[in-house]
């Protein structure tokens, strides 16, 4: 059966520049999927091959960030302890996610983490990820991490491991890569999975 999202016209859409992107990043204080690990989080919405609006918040965990997280984001116990918990910006991020395909790099994680948070999200919610895009569609760079793409597609990454500027780039990453040969049909083979 199809999920609310693909019966609301995302498909049989697969025309890249007809599609509408949310592009997510999260920062997470442990990397396991549950209720309080999600620490800050950026949106970037995408539509008509075009970059939009973006969103972010800081996130007030359910426990401690952790100096391992600390050293990596930046982000420490002072700054999230005044920042909302995720409960309170739940139905902002429904609403930036409404009706668009869902884009991270390194999707699998992001999608994970964000279902521990708001587990009523539909599990057939389209989704695409700018490193399995990047090895179709760009081989020749040697890696495919966030930074190492931007380097290679002259993208700039401010912040890196900051929810929105990460959730700038992959949306960088993925404006540039749908205009590459062979991006529309891998695009349509990836969200053919959740018809």
């Amino acid at each position: 059966m199809s999920s609310p999202e693909a019966q609301s016209g995302l498909f049989p859409e697969t025309d890249p520049a007809k599609l509408r992107f949310a592009v997510v990043d999260l920062e997470t204080r442990n990397v396991n999927p549950c209720s309080g690990a999600v620490i800050e989080i950026g949106i970037v919405q995408m539509e008509d091959g075009k970059i939009g609006g973006e969103w972010g918040s800081l996130v007030r965990p359910s426990g401690p960030v952790g100096d391992w997280v600390s050293r990596l984001t930046g982000i420490t116990d002072a700054m999230v302890a005044g920042a909302p918990a995720f409960a309170e910006i739940a139905p902002k991020v429904a609403e930036l996610l409404r009706g668009r395909v869902f884009v991270a790099h390194n999707v699998s994680f992001d999608w994970r983490m964000l279902r521990g948070e708001m587990p009523g999200l539909p599990a057939r919610t389209p989704r695409l990820c700018t490193v399995r895009m990047g090895r179709a569609l760009v081989p020749e760079s040697p890696r495919h991490s966030l930074d190492a793409l931007c380097g290679f597609l002259g993208i700039e990454l401010g912040r890196h491991h900051r929810a929105l500027d990460d959730a700038r780039a992959a949306a960088e990453i993925l404006a540039t890569l749908l205009k590459r040969d062979g991006a529309e049909k891998w695009v349509a083979s990836q969200l053919a999975r959740y018809r």
